[in-house]
Formats: structure tokens, sequence, C-alpha cells
């Protein structure tokens, strides 16, 4: 990998748009361990009886770091600090020794207000410099010694989408301009949950070797994500210039022409192509000439995502991909997660979710039944997450998750009620078809079906509702048969056909 690891820095950054609190914690506890010269105590998430970092120097004497990160400082802070006082005498009440209070803040307060802190703080707080907020952050950034931090903390370096739009504007057309900000914007928030897995590391690794990568797997592993955060990975880190999201092979070759350093994200490669003989030899060989041409160039970065079955279908008519791919290729499954990888995906998604306290102490609990269960997907759990509502009763939330793990028909329910009519008639049609079935077959079943309404060409036709259903219902698998290998569709899970069946038998004559 030759991109270069550049720094500009920035006059101002704002850290509450950059870090989660506990990253911002963490931020914090490593500029106080270089600004002080000391290793300093972390300390869990959660109620920390006002300690978020302690250290202790060769006299004995204890200092205690707190950090706080939340908007409209100016607003609440002096409440908040009151509450701090409060926690540090109750320390001192039981026998702890607290002889120096040092605070970080995301934000910049008044001067007003940092002597109010002063004044409530006085026995603790034993100078001005120990209250350090945004600004004195970004000043001992600007110093040389720091700059391991900005190498550690990459988020610093994720540029803006008014950034991405300057560098864009004068070269793509406003479709894939905006796409292509939607995108980024998409990576900075799911940022939050992802979680760097071994397959995660893996990718990066094999980036930084070929500047080419092609993800590949089945619906709803994590594909999509894996390779935004990819993505937001060297536009941190390498303070690439600018990220673009393409979708077709024109857009491809219009983001090839963009001057500077740049990430080119292609997400379901072949997804939009009919996987004819004729279109998938074209496309498989322009891609060849297109990864052959990325290798030699120093500015670009292209990460593209696929189906496993559609890559199989397109390496079946170009002998020369096959032996590119062979290179290029990481196949993503839910096995290749351990147990830690997909609790912390569970947490995350928890996490981001919001919830109330009670909610997300009882599903906390539920880790393990998660990991276990033999319906463990990330998709499934993300859609899980959005149908929480923050007034359910706690037990409630924990029940409605043991019926999507061990019995998911509401789960179900909630599925197809989202789908739309097409994707719902072929979910009906699977349903009373013997599984698995060919996809040829299957679409002529489809086709059929749509041709006896009135105004067929207004339906999505067959692949884009294959496409649809891949993401949550059913899977497309390649087999070999003879000769030859045939494309074989069925349910992602047993339970996606037992809720059709029993839709159907409750609503016979509505279907």
């Amino acid at each position: 990998m030759k991109l270069k690891d550049e720094r500009i820095y920035m006059k101002s950054y704002e850290y509450n748009s950059i870090f989660t609190p506990q990253e911002f914690q963490d931020f914090a506890r490593d500029i106080i361990q270089i600004k002080e010269n000391k290793f300093i105590e972390s300390f869990a998430e959660g109620k920390d009886g006002g300690i978020d970092g302690r250290f202790i120097d060769q006299e004995g004497n204890i200092t205690i770091l707190q950090v706080k990160r939340y908007k409209n400082m100016n607003v609440t802070i002096l409440n908040t600090m009151k509450e701090e006082k409060r926690k540090m005498d109750l320390l001192i009440k039981n026998g702890k020794r607290v002889d120096r209070y040092i605070l970080v803040l995301s934000e910049d307060i008044s001067v007003q207000k940092k002597d109010d802190i002063l004044d409530i703080m006085s026995e603790y707080i034993k100078c001005s410099e120990d209250v350090i907020m945004k600004a004195d952050l970004n000043n001992l950034l600007s110093m040389p010694k720091y700059k391991e931090i900005e190498d550690k903390y990459y988020q610093l370096w994720y540029p803006s989408t008014n950034i991405l739009n300057r560098k864009l504007f004068d070269v793509v057309n406003g479709v894939l301009l905006q796409k292509s900000k939607m995108c980024y914007a998409d990576m900075i928030e799911e940022k939050q949950i992802f979680v760097e897995t071994s397959v995660y590391k893996e990718i990066i690794s094999k980036v930084h070797k070929n500047k080419t990568v092609i993800i590949s797997g089945e619906p709803g592993v994590g594909k999509t994500m894996l390779g935004k955060q990819v993505a937001l990975f060297y536009l941190g880190k390498y303070h690439t210039e600018t990220f673009i999201n393409v979708s077709d092979m024109n857009d491809l070759y219009t983001a090839l022409k963009i001057n500077g350093k740049k990430v080119i994200f292609f997400d379901d490669f072949w997804g939009g192509n009919q996987l004819e003989k004729i279109k998938v030899q074209n496309v498989s060989k322009e891609l060849t000439r297109i990864i052959k041409t990325v290798k030699k160039r120093n500015d670009c970065i292209l990460i593209i995502t696929t189906r496993e079955y559609v890559l199989e279908q397109g390496l079946k008519y170009n002998e020369e991909l096959r032996n590119i791919v062979k290179k290029y290729k990481l196949e993503c499954l839910i096995q290749q997660y351990s147990d830690a990888d997909k609790l912390q995906i569970y947490y995350g998604h928890l996490k981001h979710a919001e919830l109330a306290w009670k909610q997300t102490y009882e599903l906390m609990k539920h880790g393990n039944l998660v990991i276990n269960s033999k319906n463990y997907n990330p998709r499934v759990l993300e859609m899980f997450f959005e149908s929480v509502e923050t007034n359910m009763l706690p037990d409630k939330c924990t029940r409605i998750l043991d019926r999507y793990l061990e019995c998911p028909l509401d789960f179900w329910k909630d599925i197809f009620n989202g789908l739309s009519k097409e994707a719902r008639i072929l979910y009906v049609i699977m349903a009373i078809a013997p599984l698995p079935i060919e996809a040829s077959i299957l679409r002529k079943f489809y086709n059929n079906y749509i041709q006896k309404k009135e105004n067929s060409y207004e339906w999505k036709n067959f692949f884009e509702v294959q496409i649809e259903l891949e993401k949550t219902v059913i899977r497309t698998d390649l087999y070999d048969v003879t000769a030859d290998k045939v494309l074989v569709v069925t349910f992602q899970n047993p339970s996606a056909k037992d809720f059709l069946i029993d839709l159907l038998k409750n609503n016979f004559f509505i279907f």
C-alpha cells in the first residue's frame, strides 16, 4: 500500500460529532497521559462515582480524571459540576484521597463559567490549566509529541461532507455526488455500531497489499458495512481526499478520472446485471482491466462487495478474472465471527439503539442467548432493535427478542409488511413451490404471474425482486449439477416459510 500517510492540521476538531462518549473518554485519557507523563487507570462504562481515570504520583498523591462530552455545556455544566463536587466530598468522607482533579470538556465554555467551576471545585482543582476544553485539546494536538494520538484516533481525519462536495463538484454529475455524500454520512453513523472483527482486519491487510479487495458472502452477513468501514478507515488514516460510491461501470470510470487520492466503493457488483452470459462476460473483462489499472496506481483504493453466487456466475465466463479474484477476494461468513465478535456486534446495536436504561440492562443479559442462536444474523439484530420502542416494558423487549431468535413469526410479519408488492408475490410463490428451486424456474413462475396483471410493464423485474428478498428472506446458491452449475433459491431460515404458510392458511382468499 503506497498511499502516503500525510497530516494537514485542522483549525478545530468538533469532538461531539467525532467521538462517542466512550471514545472521547479514551481520547482524553491518552492526551492527559502524554501531558502528565503518567499511566492513567481506566474504568468500565457506567456509574463511575465521579472517576473516569486515576493516577498516583511518587509521593502517593492521587489525581482524578473526569471527562465530559455533551452539547450545550455553557447551559448545564455548573449543575453538573455541583454534582461532581458532591461525589468528591463523598469519597473524602469514605476515607479516600483526592489530591488533584483534572476536568476535560468536549466543548469550550465562557471564562465566567470556567471561573465558576474553579470556585465550585476549589478543594480539588488546583489550577486553571486543569480544566481542559476543546480549544486546549486542539492546541495540544498541534504539538509534535501528540502526533501519536492522531495516528491512533484516525476518526479525527474523516473529511466532512462539505469537503467531499467541493472535491467532486466539478467532476461528477449531481446524482453520483449526492449518492456519495449520502453513503458517506451513513458510514459515519454506522461507525458507532461497527465492530472491528478479525475479518475486518484481514480485509485491511488485503487492501494494504493489493489496493483492491472483493468482499463476497451470503446476504445479511455484513458485507456492505464491512466495505464501508474499510473505506472509512482509509479516508481517516491516510487523509484520502475523496470518497466515491459507484453503482455501475460508467460511475467507476468517472471515479477513476478524479484527481487526488480517493477511495471507490462499489456495493453489490453485478447486482444490477441480469447474469446473462454476454453481459457478464463484458463486465468481467472490464473489471479485470480496472483491477490491473488500480494495482499500478498510487492514488486509488477500490472496495467491491458482491453476493458469493453472483461472483461465481461472473467467474464462470472469465478465467483471467477467476485467477485475479483468488488474490483479491475475501469471503465473509457468519461462521467466521467468533463468539466475542458476535457479542460485540450485539452490544453495538444495543448501545446505538438508545433505549431506556432498564430495557438496555435486560437486553444486555441476553447476550449469550443471542450469540448461541442458530438464527444469529447481524441484519436480523438491526431490524429487531429498530422495532423496539422506548416505552416498551423491559420484559416485553426480551420476550420479543426470544421470539425473533427461537420462533420469529412476528419478525417475519414485520419483514413481509415492509416488502414491495412484487417481493410479496415472489415470497408467496416460493412458499408453495418445492424447494430448493432453480432460479430460472422461479423466474418463469414470477413472469407468468405478472404478465396476467394490468400494466405489467410497471412491475419490478425478477432480478430486482430477487435482490430485495435476498436482504432478509431468501438465499441463492450455485449448485454443481453434472458438468454445469445451476442457480438454486431457497429460504435463509425455515421459519420464514413457516410464517407464510400460516399466513396463507388464515388469509387464503386474499392471496
